[in-house]
């Protein structure tokens, strides 16, 4: 969404409000404005009149109460509703997350990636394949359908709470299986291609800029 903002508003100063898990992604990119964490935001927060609002998630009402000359996403727009039946409440949407936050932003998605500033610590292996399975089940899987030849290039990737050692992790791959979403963006961020292993339908498109592929788990691997 950033890169679509400052496309649309060449001058655009850019304050996020994130939750305060979200803090680490935001703060080294030094394109923003501001980055507050929402206690941050609410405590500060007096009259300032911000030329365009976009709720791209808060579902409180308090929201509603930034002053902003144009305001939209959710809480400021009835046409987001599809959007929020998508997200939360998991009905189908032919869309991918991409589009759907440029939408609520008011904007078309034409083909922008990510924008996560991060400064690899570590070089990537040749070859090497990092498995991030949240599902241990999942492992026959693996084992009997990805065709990865060579286990002695197989690594299982750490779990790492901060975010930052969780992508120097990932960074340390040529390539990734994952069944876990999160994972999914940092390592397409990351420009590594993706095996994302879907056990559950997903309510939106996956989008991987051709450098990955979906294998959908038949139920017997997911709970065996």
């Amino acid at each position: 969404v950033n890169k679509g903002i400052m496309k649309q508003y060449l001058d655009a100063k850019i304050s996020w409000v994130v939750d305060h898990e979200a803090l680490p992604l935001f703060a080294p990119n030094e394109k923003l404005h501001k980055v507050y964490s929402y206690g941050e935001f609410w405590r500060d927060y007096k009259s300032e009149i911000y030329d365009l609002a976009i709720n791209l998630g808060d579902l409180s009402s308090q929201i509603l109460t930034v002053q902003a000359n144009e305001k939209c996403g959710f809480g400021f727009d009835k046409t987001t509703k599809k959007y929020y039946n998508c997200l939360y409440r998991d009905i189908p949407l032919n869309m991918n997350l991409f589009q759907i936050y440029f939408r609520l932003a008011n904007m078309s998605w034409r083909g922008e990636g990510y924008d996560i500033h991060y400064y690899p610590r570590f070089k990537s292996k040749k070859n090497r394949v990092g498995i991030a399975i949240a599902n241990a089940n999942l492992r026959n899987f693996i084992g009997e359908q990805l065709n990865l030849e060579d286990s002695s290039k197989l690594w299982i990737i750490p779990y790492k709470k901060n975010v930052f050692k969780k992508m120097d992790e990932i960074n340390r791959c040529k390539s990734i299986v994952t069944d876990d979403l999160f994972t999914l963006h940092i390592a397409v961020a990351l420009k590594k291609f993706v095996c994302f292993l879907r056990v559950m339908p997903l309510a939106f498109n996956i989008e991987m800029f051709g450098n990955g592929k979906i294998y959908d788990v038949p139920t017997m691997y997911a709970r065996s």
